[in-house]
């Protein structure tokens, strides 16, 4: 819902007013711009908080979500499998990440496994 997304952008403002160097804040922003189709944003929040937290698997596997968007497929699913690599036991999310990345690839038995593994 729109007002829920002016929330929490309005919230992720707030937070990194707060600190500006908290690689959480500016995942999500990065987030909540995905979410409003503001990729350019989505992208500069993406790459900060990736570069304040480099070894942060749900970070990578959120910029990797966001590189999915914008169509750039072989570097979103190398950025999963280094997140996954770093926990091999992540939220559901990133399966589901996964498995419409593989898809788009037309890597379709690799999406079918993936999407497997998501939980209800």
């Amino acid at each position: 819902r729109e007002d829920t997304l002016d929330a929490a952008f309005a919230s992720a403002r707030t937070a990194l007013a707060l600190d500006d160097n908290d690689a959480r804040c500016h995942y999500a922003m990065a987030y909540v711009a995905l979410r409003r189709c503001e990729y350019d944003l989505a992208g500069r929040h993406h790459d900060r908080a990736q570069s304040l937290n480099p070894g942060d698997p749900d970070i990578a596997a959120g910029r990797a979500n966001w590189l999915m968007h914008i169509g750039r497929l072989d570097e979103a699913l190398a950025t999963l499998d280094t997140a996954l690599e770093r926990d091999p036991f992540p939220p559901t999310w990133v399966w589901n990440v996964r498995g419409c990345v593989l898809y788009h690839l037309e890597r379709y038995a690799e999406a079918i496994n993936a999407f497997r593994s998501v939980r209800a």
